[in-house]
């Protein structure tokens, strides 16, 4: 007779983990029960990303020094009483942003393991953790070449006029470029041949 004993009673998945299907047979033959949350941040997380000044040229960044990214806005409003109810009886936890404080994990001494989706694992009072004997782990290169591909990528748009070209094209305006004595003339034409003309 052979006893399948699972490496875990609960896993508790907080944050969106982008897991495939093939991630979640791991996970089912790991624990008896898991518990997937799609978001640990509350719906109201879009619209407090909304109301801050995003004024950068990329959308991306804010020139106002007190914007946040939506992930620290989600760590800041997700109740503590809710990220406990969350976590209450997991003897392991997975997560990205959520962070997990000394407070969640004196009320989970059957914690053991906490695994975080990114680079950083300092969501948690690793001291903490680590006198209850929870593990915790994190992925350190998490992202690395992805964000070597947005600076070259940005490079490139910088040294090629990418987004100025894309408007035209998307406008049926198709650019024709030449290069004489290290200067650049862009010739703009939806029908016919460049001329001087149709230099813009």
């Amino acid at each position: 007779m052979v006893i399948n004993m699972k490496e875990f009673k609960k896993i508790v998945v907080l944050d969106n983990l982008l897991l495939f299907p093939e991630h979640k047979v791991v996970l089912d033959d790991l624990a008896e029960e898991i518990v997937y949350y799609q978001s640990s941040t509350p719906e109201t997380i879009k619209e407090a990303v909304r109301k801050q000044d995003r004024s950068s040229a990329s959308g991306l960044l804010s020139e106002n020094e007190n914007s946040q990214c939506a992930t620290e806005l989600g760590i800041e409003t997700l109740a503590e009483e809710e990220l406990a109810r969350r976590v209450e009886g997991a003897d392991c936890v997975l997560t990205c942003w959520t962070g997990i404080p000394p407070a969640i994990l004196a009320k989970n001494p059957q914690l053991r393991y906490l695994g975080f989706w990114t680079h950083d694992k300092n969501k948690v009072g690793v001291p903490e953790a680590e006198a209850q004997d929870v593990t915790v782990t994190y992925v350190p290169d998490y992202g690395t070449t992805a964000v070597a591909e947005l600076v070259f990528s940005g490079i490139l748009n910088l040294a090629r006029d990418i987004r100025r070209h894309e408007k035209n094209t998307l406008q049926g305006k198709w650019p024709y470029e030449q290069f004489k004595k290290g200067k650049k003339t862009m010739y703009v034409s939806v029908d016919h041949e460049p001329t001087p003309d149709d230099i813009k």
